[in-house]
């Protein structure tokens, strides 16, 4: 498992990053956006690029109107997995209490 972060601007930074970290070529791909100030057509335009160029990544949080502590406009956290499992454990209230 990699994780990668990026504070960006607009499209164009995020085209980059992708070309430049090969994020297209993993097969399973995870991925938050948080977003800082835009509009909503600047969001679309983001989730839009991403469903363009990373078809099989799933965008599985998005933060809207939040601020994170920098200018930059979006945060955005990708979790590439090499290998992709699931497991399920039944565990007793007990253990949690």
């Amino acid at each position: 498992m990699n994780m990668y972060r990026l504070h960006c601007h607009n499209t164009e930074e995020l085209y980059d990053f992708i070309a430049q970290h090969h994020l297209a070529q993993y097969e399973h791909i995870f991925v938050q956006v948080a977003a800082n100030k835009v509009d909503q057509l600047e969001l679309r335009k983001m989730i839009g690029l991403l469903q363009r160029y990373l078809p099989q990544a799933q965008l599985f949080g998005v933060t809207y109107g939040e601020h994170f502590g920098f200018d930059d406009k979006f945060f955005i956290c990708f979790t590439v997995f090499e290998k992709v499992s699931v497991r399920s454990v039944l565990l007793s209230y007990e253990e949690f209490a």
